[in-house]
């Protein structure tokens, strides 16, 4: 027997198993639980040879990776899916969410509206609990199978994230960063659920590739196109997020302009400059939406100061934030010089003498894993600021960084932070993974310019 023919046999046994677990499951489970089956199989189906095409050639070995991040989130999804519904009752955002759009997608199908009402729109809940409809009309209202699927959204925005480091960042050691991203136990675990943590990674994933391209002086073709998608879903369900993000990209366009890392031609660079322009229109026009949505008496109270404004909603989000079983007291921002404290706080909790139980140990336990990788990646840390220099993507990635650590230095529970914090993981990341040394590539010279070496008398 040959090994293709024992291979076929094992291909033939899994599916006949499958095939006769999903008979048992819709026998005996409720839709919401067998659904999960019907949707699984086609995930895997569709993914794989898209991954096997996004990263071929040079970037073949990160296939694999790819792959066994796409089963690790699936797995992340049903265990997400046995924390929310088992482990806690239902007491979650995903069993409203599944709610709304359970109802949304049974008055489409029993003709009581039409399929317009299942177009995403809206802000935040509103725009998810849409979406979970229009999810639902297509392949059932499983809650597991929309778990799965939400989890899917999520994944792809990891591998948007990878891409976009990819493009960014020259000499990028691309293993190490897709299996940081890919196989995180925190992005495994926070975005696969059906909620705005999946959307938002899909849309920010989106945004970065955007961005990097825009960054690299590949602005034309799909650029602006993905970037302008990924800043309308990430409007449409956090618009702060988005601020930082076309801040961070203000800033770095500005900063390659300068430095001259963003194109070489004029023509390019005028485009460049006029793409400046609008980013800061976009983010003066997001900044406001921001405010619209963080503090809804906004636009009954105009005239009160901005900065009035930023810190009653500092004040607001830490008041509601710091109540519960995972509370703790935030740095206060109120003054500039605590401002590098409150950050690094809110990037690096909890540590281990903070993890008060078994939910936040494991956090706990992954940022001590990031510290001892940060302490054996020394040579990469000494070396950020030349690749800094030499990339406005680090420069994007290293300022959303900043900017999402202090937006969020006022909250003060644990599992929200935690939660939150997951969507700047790959930012988090990319420093452990810049080149040990920056190889400056040699330039051709023209001909009458290279040194030759004067020949002896008579040589051929």
């Amino acid at each position: 027997m040959t090994v293709g023919d024992t291979t076929d046999r094992l291909v033939v046994a899994a599916a006949a198993a499958y095939v006769l677990l999903t008979g048992w499951a819709m026998a005996t489970l409720s839709y919401d639980i067998w659904g999960a089956f019907v949707v699984a199989p086609v995930i895997l189906l569709v993914s794989v040879p898209i991954l096997h095409r996004v990263f071929k050639g040079e970037h073949a070995r990160l296939f694999p990776v790819a792959v066994l991040g796409l089963v690790a989130h699936l797995f992340g999804s049903v265990f997400r899916y046995w924390v929310a519904f088992d482990a806690y009752g239902g007491a979650a955002d995903s069993s409203r969410y599944h709610a709304v759009g359970k109802q949304i997608a049974a008055d489409v199908l029993g003709g009581r509206t039409t399929l317009a009402s299942i177009v995403p729109r809206g802000t935040g809940t509103e725009f998810i609990g849409r979406l979970t409809g229009a999810g639902y009309t297509f392949f059932g209202s499983s809650r597991l199978g929309g778990f799965l699927v939400f989890g899917w959204l999520a994944f792809w925005g990891m591998v948007l994230f990878v891409h976009a480091a990819l493009l960014g960042v020259r000499q990028l050691a691309g293993r190490r960063y897709a299996a940081l991203v890919l196989l995180s136990p925190s992005l495994i675990y926070w975005p696969s659920s059906i909620g705005k943590e999946s959307w938002l990674f899909l849309s920010l994933g989106a945004l970065s590739y955007g961005v990097a391209r825009v960054l690299t002086g590949r602005w034309g073709g799909i650029a602006l196109p993905v970037l302008a998608a990924g800043l309308w879903g990430t409007s449409s369900v956090r618009p702060h997020l988005a601020a930082i993000w076309m801040g961070a990209f203000a800033a770095a366009l500005g900063f390659g302009l300068v430095t001259k890392r963003s194109g070489s031609r004029l023509r390019g660079r005028l485009a460049l400059l006029a793409l400046a322009g609008l980013s800061l229109l976009m983010l003066f026009l997001v900044a406001s939406a921001t405010l619209r949505y963080l503090d809804p008496e906004t636009e009954t109270n105009d005239t009160a100061p901005v900065t009035q404004r930023v810190n009653d909603i500092f004040a607001e989000t830490s008041r509601r934030s710091t109540q519960g079983g995972s509370s703790f007291e935030p740095v206060s921002i109120s003054s500039p010089l605590s401002w590098p404290v409150a950050i690094g706080r809110t990037l690096t909790r909890p540590l281990l003498p903070e993890a008060r139980s078994f939910a936040e140990l494991l956090p706990a336990l992954e940022m001590t894993g990031l510290f001892v990788l940060a302490a054996l990646s020394w040579r990469r840390f000494i070396n950020l600021p030349l690749v800094a220099l030499r990339s406005p993507y680090v420069v994007f990635a290293l300022l959303c960084l900043l900017m999402f650590g202090l937006a969020f230095a006022s909250i003060g529970n644990l599992g929200i932070l935690t939660r939150q914090r997951s969507l700047v993981v790959p930012f988090l990341v990319l420093p452990f993974c810049v080149p040990v040394a920056v190889v400056t590539e040699k330039v051709a010279l023209p001909a009458t310019h290279r040194s030759t070496r004067r020949q002896p008398v008579g040589s051929p």
